[in-house]
This record gives C-alpha cells, structure tokens and sequence, in this order.
C-alpha cells in the first residue's frame, strides 16, 4: 500500500486492532505522518459498505430517526449557523454525505437552497423521509454529473472527507464537476490531536474504526487540500462535546450513546465554555473546519 498523499510504502503501526474489523489496523506514514486505514478498501468494497449503511450498524445502537434528530440538533444548527456566514440564502449548496437528511432539513427551514447527494442507499431513504430537498446518487471518484449540470455555489463537506479512499481527487473532482469558479467548500472533519484520544485509554479503544479511512489533524489535513491544488480561505478548531461528555469517560470510560452531551447551559455554562474554548486555543480539539476555494 502507498500513502495517498506522499506515494511512500513504509508505516508504524498505531492500532493493531480496530472496533469493528479484525482485518483492518491502522498505521501512520514514515514520510508525511498521514495515518490512514490499512489495508485500503476499494471503491467497490467502499459502496457495499455504504449501500448497507454498515457503519452505523456496526458501531451505534439500533436508534429511530427522531431520537437521531434530537441527539443531533445542537450539531445540526451549530453547522448551519456557520454555513450561513459563508454563503447566503440565493447561494445554491450541495450537502455531500448528506446522510439522513437533517442537515437538508435544517437548511431548507432557513430558507436555503440546498441539494443532498449520498451514495448509501438506505440512508437516501430515510432522507426522502426527512427532507423536501433532492438527493443525488453519484459516486465522485468514479462517475460524471450529466451534461447539463449545473454547478453549485459551495460544497459543505461535514464528516466525510475522512472517509474517502483518495481525498486529493475527490476534493479536485468536486472542484471540477460541481463548484463554480468562485465557490467554496467547508469542510469539517474529526481531529486526531483529540485530547480523550491521549488521555483516556476507554476513548483510544473506541476512537479506531473501520467507516475512517483516514485520520486527520491540522498538518495533514492542510497538506491535503494543498496537493488538491487549493487555497485556505478559513481554518478553526471545534469542540463539539462537552464537559459532562469528557467526565463520562474519564469516570465511567464509555460512550454518552444514548444522549451524548454538547453543551451544559445554565450556572456551569462559564466552564464549559472555558473548557471548550481552551481545547481548541491548544488544538486539542476533537473536530477542525477548513473553508478552502479552487
């Protein structure tokens, strides 16, 4: 296997064993430090995982949409308020990995004009459930967008790129076939720098899993997008769980599943504030937004 993004063949290992594969592990490039799933899944492994939406059946309880909805909205509208400051409501937006519709949902109550594309065909059912909004179904590192096509203002990429098994061409075919000249693409992606993943033990087991083909922070994820031939408008850290979500695992060393906690509101609101903002002043967060233009 050659790293995706230096071409060289020669890894460490990071984790032996992930959660839900005994045939996958995980290494990290001896040249540009990218840690990537190994071995690499090929495109067709790729769509039957998809098409059965395995991901979150091997790694989440069985839960109905409108819990999803619930356990979702602070995410949700944190995501729209921030796709808001970059494009305004005559912008046209395609939502890809849009998954179960919420955050189609979400965008067409404000107002926007936004587009879904999801390659999974059982999450494309449940979001002809959710939203009004069109979902195409076109694999960007295999097929073309019909002749008369047109293309859109930004590309909201939210937990996808890391699960791309060549994210240098599917970020140029996007550019290529879907955006105009002067739009953007936002992108947010898990951050390996994730201060649970050094410090608790319970959190590392859980991290690794088989629907992440790689795992990015600020370095790699910036060379990324730079070898695709693009400009970085914008780059931020994000802290999505909270405080209460952190003492979780440290105390109980497990996954919030049923109700993971955001944001605490309230008296205790100053500390969580704090702490979320101190995770992402070190980088230390667990999630990173890049905003990048052709």
């Amino acid at each position: 296997m050659k790293c995706t993004l230096c071409g060289r063949e020669k890894f460490n290992i990071v984790k032996k064993r992930i959660r839900d594969s005994h045939v996958h592990s995980v290494v990290t490039c001896k040249k540009c430090g990218l840690v990537q799933l190994s071995p690499r899944p090929s495109l067709k492994k790729e769509q039957e995982f998809y098409d059965k939406n395995l991901q979150s059946k091997n790694i989440l309880s069985p839960t109905d949409i409108k819990t999803i909805t619930l356990n979702s909205l602070h995410d949700t509208n944190r995501r729209a308020d921030f796709v808001g400051k970059h494009c305004n409501k005559k912008s046209h937006i395609l939502d890809i990995g849009s998954g179960d519709g919420l955050f189609l949902k979400e965008m067409e109550g404000r107002g926007y004009n936004i587009t879904g594309l999801e390659v999974s065909k059982e999450r494309r059912e449940t979001s002809k459930k959710v939203a009004k909004a069109k979902v195409l179904d076109i694999n960007l590192l295999k097929d073309q967008p019909p002749a008369d096509f047109k293309k859109f203002d930004g590309v909201t990429l939210i937990h996808v790129l890391e699960h791309i098994i060549d994210p240098v061409l599917f970020l140029q075919n996007i550019a290529k076939n879907f955006l105009k000249k002067d739009g953007s693409i936002i992108i947010e992606v898990p951050n390996l720098d994730d201060l649970l993943v050094v410090e608790n033990k319970q959190y590392d087991a859980f991290y690794w899993q088989r629907g992440h083909v790689f795992y990015f922070n600020k370095k790699t994820l910036t060379q990324v997008v730079k070898k695709g031939g693009f400009l970085i408008k914008s780059f931020e850290y994000v802290q999505r769980y909270g405080l209460e979500n952190f003492m979780h695992w440290q105390v109980k060393g497990k996954p919030q599943i049923d109700k993971p906690t955001f944001q605490i509101e309230g008296e205790y609101k100053w500390l969580e504030d704090y702490y979320k903002s101190y995770l992402c002043k070190i980088g230390k967060s667990d999630t990173m937004i890049i905003v990048i233009k052709p």
